[in-house]
């Protein structure tokens, strides 16, 4: 299960990376420009990221209590943290989505 999550939330931020670095990706469409540009999908996105990264880590946490640690364990700790990088920098205002530039207005 932590694994999953920790992954899971790993490929979420990786998403709104890939995102904020280039805004005009075609991956998603539509849902992509929402994703870049801000709006209600990007900050669900960031919540979901956080929530599976919590749960990865200490789901990892609790697995490895009592015993050797796991590599799966180490892997869900990792992937959670990386989960983590996005959203915590989003909510400490490091990041802000990137501003739609217009050549042309009214065009």
């Amino acid at each position: 299960m932590a694994g999953l999550c920790g992954l899971a939330g790993a490929m979420i931020t990786g998403l709104l990376w890939l995102h904020q670095q280039r805004p005009d990706s075609p991956l998603l469409g539509l849902y992509g420009e929402e994703i870049a540009y801000g709006g209600p999908l990007r900050e669900d996105l960031v919540l979901l990221a956080a929530i599976l990264a919590v749960i990865a880590i200490l789901a990892a946490l609790l697995s490895s209590i009592g015993g050797a640690t796991k590599p799966s364990a180490v892997a869900a700790v990792l992937l959670g943290a990386f989960a983590l990088t996005f959203p915590v920098l989003s909510w400490l205002g490091s990041i802000d989505a990137p501003v739609r530039t217009v050549l042309f207005p009214g065009s």
